[in-house]
């Protein structure tokens, strides 16, 4: 059990962080606002706290010394655990192991639902970002292809231009070269 809430407050720890909004900076954690962690945090905050109804005495993880502070942390008294299992021990195994009511097989129906390996919440939402990092990774080589293409093109042209200013050079070359020729006068000289 222990280790259990050791665990569950790492976790608690790392939702914390990763889901974090401070105000004074408008910094946000990489998870803020996650749909996902939003879910994850209330369904293993109602697996935690929630009411088993099995075939045994004890209904809650509290009746074993288990109980959530005001920071969402678990703490776990040993002695109210080792008294409740010193009392009935099959209603304790009861408690986590009856089948499909039990703590245990809830708890890993839900963890599977949200984190399993096999169409759980976060595996979908992982499957979604990929796509979405495929897509636009398609969508950045298409744009490559046309801007390398558009810049074949402008670099034609600039050639082309070239090609004509350098003729045009030419031209203004030749004609500055011409000279000017005096027109021939119309003063005849008249033979006697």
């Amino acid at each position: 059990m222990q280790l259990f809430v050791d665990q569950y407050n790492k976790l608690r720890d790392k939702l914390n962080t990763y889901t974090s909004y401070n105000a004074q900076d408008g910094t946000t954690g990489t998870l803020f606002g996650s749909t996902e962690t939003l879910r994850l945090d209330s369904g293993l905050g109602n697996a935690i706290g929630g009411i088993y109804f099995n075939d045994g005495s004890i209904r809650s993880l509290a009746e074993l010394g288990v109980t959530t502070g005001e920071d969402g942390k678990l703490t776990f008294d040993k002695s109210r655990f080792q008294a409740a299992y010193a009392a009935n021990p099959d209603d304790v195994k009861d408690f986590f192991t009856q089948d499909k009511r039990g703590f245990a097989i809830q708890t890993d129906s839900l963890l599977e639902s949200l984190v399993g390996k096999d169409n759980s919440l976060l595996v979908n939402r992982l499957d979604s970002l990929q796509k979405q990092v495929d897509n636009y990774d398609t969508d950045i080589s298409h744009w490559n292809d046309r801007l390398a293409n558009i810049q074949d093109s402008l670099l034609n042209e600039f050639y082309q231009m070239e090609s004509i200013v350098a003729s045009i050079k030419n031209n203004l070359s030749a004609i500055g070269q011409i000279q000017y020729i005096a027109p021939v006068s119309s003063t005849r000289t008249s033979s006697a």
